[in-house]
């Protein structure tokens, strides 16, 4: 975990960051020129047209708080800049073209999840009830061996450091309390989603998104901290839809472009012309979420446009988590800690992670 003392970015880091997302950019743009040219492009120079575009396009990005944007205007807006210079018309086409052929699939995105699996519905329900017994937990987790194993396992955990070993769903729940309880069948119960070796990462992140947003939301009051859990351990479900679309194409040109930049996000938008908060609040939709928790998952990378504290606290969750998908922007992160109530993210306790972990083992 990052320390979060100061909250602002050295410039050095800022501008890390950005030449690498604009490399990044530059490199698929030539890759795309390079799928529709008659001969090989040129590999890249310092003052090469296609780093001017990409250059143009991530500080276009990097300005977005408080606004609505997009995507097709940035590139419209390019495209009359570059209307009397060929060089810079071709990378402005080869970025239009990336999101033409992508965009459809991107929306579609949504219905590949299907409904909401059974167990994660009823685990779902349980979270959000103040009041559930350990007859209830027994009667979700008593039909599935699997949620029943994650409950012992973590009430035997480490975490706990147990020495007589917990043999029953009951005596598991009474001795780490309902409130752990509720949280690890949800989490063992999304797990499944997860189950590709690939989105191994993307599960930690979210089980430690879960954790820091729990916290930041019981330390502020601003927001219900069962309500914070449950939004960062489904806050990134767009991001996986993508990566369970049949489209290899697409996945592995989204990996690339996030990968190679650090930031998911841009890759979304320059795919699809939005991020994978839009995706992941039409699947929330489609399970029948509540309305809050779908627009905290909508906005969790642009916090400023909803006024929900929930969604600013996703935001700042995943600044702690340091998992590199938002482009990086100041005016954002003070809005965001002003909505959420977070005068310093040096109130994260340094367990957190920790407890991510332990949640993300037994799940």
């Amino acid at each position: 975990m990052r320390p979060c003392a100061d909250t602002s970015p050295a410039p050095a880091e800022v501008r890390s960051d950005s030449n690498r997302r604009q490399a990044a950019l530059a490199s698929e743009i030539l890759h795309e020129l390079n799928r529709t040219a008659v001969g090989r492009v040129p590999p890249l120079t310092d003052h090469d047209p296609i780093i001017e575009v990409a250059r143009a396009v991530d500080d276009r990005l990097a300005e977005l708080a408080n606004e609505e944007f997009s995507y097709t205007a940035i590139l419209d807006t390019l495209a009359v800049t570059a209307a009397d210079r060929p060089e810079l018309r071709e990378a402005v086409i080869a970025l239009e073209n990336l999101s033409e052929r992508y965009a459809p699939a991107m929306r579609k995105i949504p219905h590949r999840l299907g409904s909401c699996p059974a167990v994660v519905f009823k685990a779902l329900a349980l979270f959000q009830r103040d009041e559930a017994t350990t007859a209830e937990i027994e009667k979700v987790v008593g039909c599935d061996p699997v949620l029943a194993s994650s409950l012992l396992s973590f009430a035997n955990s480490s975490l706990y450091s147990r020495l007589v070993p917990v043999r029953s769903v009951a005596a598991a729940s009474s001795y780490i309390g309902m409130t752990e309880a509720k949280r690890v069948v949800l989490t063992a119960s999304s797990r499944p989603l997860f189950s590709s070796p690939e989105l191994h990462d993307l599960w930690q992140h979210s089980v430690d998104v879960a954790a820091i947003a729990e916290q930041l939301a019981a330390s502020t009051r601003r927001a219900d901290p069962s309500e914070a859990f449950v939004a960062g351990l489904i806050h990134d479900i767009g991001r996986l839809a993508v990566e369970l679309t049949n489209q290899d194409d697409l996945v592995i040109t989204h990996r690339r472009l996030a990968r190679d930049s650090g930031c998911a996000v841009l890759a979304d938008i320059v795919l699809s012309g939005q991020d994978h908060g839009h995706s992941g609040a039409a699947i929330l939709a489609a399970w029948s979420m509540p309305r809050d928790l779908i627009d905290a998952v909508r906005f969790h990378h642009m916090p400023e446009l909803n006024p929900s504290p929930l969604a600013s606290i996703l935001y700042l969750a995943e600044c702690v988590s340091d998992y590199g998908e938002n482009v990086p922007s100041e005016a954002r992160l003070h809005h965001a800690m002003a909505t959420a109530g977070v005068h310093s993210l040096d109130q994260v306790k340094s367990d957190l992670r920790r407890l991510g972990t332990a949640l993300a083992m037994v799940g």
